[in-house]
């Protein structure tokens, strides 16, 4: 078999065309994001390892911030198995610490008690007493107390008061090696505790080869600056110092956890290096693709190096035009050697898994046949998930041979465990 290159590898318009009729969207970027969200979802995905910042902290050996207490139903539990109820846990804190909500995104819920000081994720500082402040913020819900992070003078340049990470993707590629895809740095507000871009904060690209920052930073809204509008720090032309060791973290963690396709790192530079604050799989592809525009290339290339080339004309002799949320019947053929139950058993899993339902029906001369039903884009994915089935098999091609649409689904919630459509 020859050994696949980016030459050989289809266009976005073929790809989407034979594999993902349903995509209307502009760049291919997005629909990788879609493809890694397909991937992370379902009872076999990681998605739920990545979403509870508990579980992530104490997963694995790379750096990461030290956790120092647990809070969920009104007690805080300490990694030694300590019970404290929140009423009384200020007296066992240090003076400086973070907490944040052990499960969200964009920095919300987050604060920061700095020399006794509590400062909330927008930069305002709160009044009440620390216990008061406690009291009311963690009686309910789940909460990481974790020791701040002490970044280095080059990346607090341009707004000390935040922890200003490196946002690096990383993808897992068939031959066990991880890659970066791109490298984003974010940055706060200059007196914001969080450097999301949701917050306020800024984003900006820069080159993986070099560490070298790609021309000005942009906020939520888009807008570009060259100089940091609040602290007056110059974007263009600074080089991260350590950038190679950022990238060496990222891949290491990716490595520990298994094999999920991408992951977004947010990575923090500390005197000792650099440390792990979180991982993300469902990660903004504008974080990446409005500041740096080699990005889309090297997402796609990752991509058929790290799911391979179908063989087949897929969805393209049915010349569909299907909406993503259409509930679809289909049929395929898969022309395959030494298909068996572990084969069937794998397909029935992985549809059953993403909510699809699944009838396998063995033909002459190496064939399978496959009545699939669902949501569309999840068919899409999964079909095209079935080409890469258990690494022993080699299937030589896979065609959908009748696809029926019945409706326009208004419940667009997926992966419930249940079929959407019967065969």
């Amino acid at each position: 078999m020859a050994k696949e290159s980016p030459s050989s590898f289809p266009t976005p318009r073929e790809l989407r065309q034979r594999w993902f009729p349903s995509y209307t969207g502009k760049g291919i970027a997005p629909l990788l994001v879609r493809w890694n969200w397909f991937s992370h979802h379902g009872q076999h995905g990681y998605r739920a390892f990545f979403d509870d910042k508990l579980t992530f902290s104490g997963a694995y050996s790379v750096p990461q911030p030290r956790t120092l207490w647990a809070i969920r139903g009104g007690y805080a539990y300490s990694p030694t198995g300590e019970k404290v109820p929140v009423s009384r846990l200020a007296p066992q804190l240090p003076r400086t610490y973070f907490v944040k909500p052990r499960s969200s995104a964009g920095g919300r819920g987050a604060f920061l008690v700095d020399e006794g000081i509590a400062v909330l994720a927008e930069g305002k500082h709160v009044n009440t007493s620390l216990q008061d402040l406690l009291s009311q913020r963690l009686a309910r819900g789940s909460y990481l107390v974790q020791e701040a992070i002490q970044q280095v003078p080059s990346y607090a340049a341009p707004s000390a008061s935040s922890i200003n990470t490196v946002r690096v993707t990383t993808q897992y590629l068939k031959s066990g090696e991880v890659v970066p895809l791109g490298a984003t740095w974010r940055v706060g507000t200059g007196h914001s505790i969080v450097d999301n871009a949701t917050s306020g904060g800024f984003y900006v690209g820069i080159d993986i080869d070099s560490g070298k920052l790609l021309g000005g930073a942009r906020n939520n809204r888009r807008e570009k600056y060259e100089r940091h509008p609040f602290t007056g720090f110059e974007f263009t032309g600074y080089t991260l110092p350590g950038f190679d060791s950022v990238l060496a973290v990222s891949k290491e963690a990716h490595r520990m956890v298994g094999n999920p396709p991408s992951v977004a790192w947010d990575i923090a530079m500390t005197p000792e290096g650099p440390l792990v604050v979180e991982g993300n799989t469902n990660w903004l592809v504008s974080l990446h693709t409005t500041v740096d525009k080699s990005f889309g290339k090297r997402a796609l290339n990752a991509f058929y190096l790290s799911s391979g080339l179908p063989k087949g004309n897929g969805w393209e002799a049915m010349k569909l035009r299907p909406d993503r949320f259409d509930l679809t019947d289909a049929t395929l053929e898969l022309q395959a050697r030494g298909l068996g139950a572990e084969f069937e058993k794998w397909v029935t899993r992985l549809a059953r898994d993403k909510g699809i339902a699944c009838k396998l029906v063995w033909l002459p001369n190496d064939t399978l046949r496959l009545h699939l039903g669902g949501m569309q884009w999840i068919l899409e994915h999964v079909i095209y998930s079935i080409f890469n089935g258990p690494k022993a098999r080699r299937i030589d091609r896979l065609d959908v041979v009748d696809a029926q649409i019945h409706a326009y689904s208004t419940q667009h919630t997926v992966f419930s465990g249940a079929p959407l459509t019967s065969t």
